[in-house]
């Protein structure tokens, strides 16, 4: 899972256990590029078409 991080600033640093944390604002911009879009309330977006938004890290 990526997912933004507030409560460290230790970016490039084991820290958990298997996710990958980013700051706030580089989450909101990832957000930003992925489908299906959801609202800002939203937990979780589920698309019947099961397909999402591929990821490449190098």
């Amino acid at each position: 899972a990526i997912h933004g991080t507030y409560w460290h600033n230790d970016f490039g640093v084991p820290r958990s256990h298997g996710c990958l944390n980013v700051s706030t604002d580089a989450a909101r911009w990832i957000y930003r590029w992925t489908h299906p879009v959801g609202g800002a309330m939203d937990d979780y977006i589920q698309s019947d078409r099961r397909v999402g938004t591929p990821i490449l890290i190098f």
